[in-house]
């Protein structure tokens, strides 16, 4: 579970991964519409892919199709 703070704050473990073709790929960061990928890798356009989200152990999986795929280089990736 995640951390409380003596001044009543509390942060969540959090992990998110990009699960496509077999692979599981780490994120480093997420938004509404973007993330940025903390594993290297290449995907061609159109890829259809499942977002996890571990959010204090509780999972949760999101349909994302990546409709520029990931290309070498670009650090946002965008999906719908």
């Amino acid at each position: 579970m995640g951390k409380h703070w003596e001044d009543g704050g509390y942060s969540a473990d959090v992990e998110v991964y990009l699960c496509v073709g077999g692979q599981v790929l780490r994120v480093a960061q997420i938004g509404c519409n973007s993330f940025i990928l903390r594993d290297r890798c290449e995907l061609p356009p159109g890829t259809e892919a499942t977002i996890v989200m571990k959010v204090d152990g509780r999972e949760k999986e999101y349909h994302a199709f990546l409709q520029n795929g990931v290309v070498k280089g670009v650090e946002e990736v965008a999906y719908i």
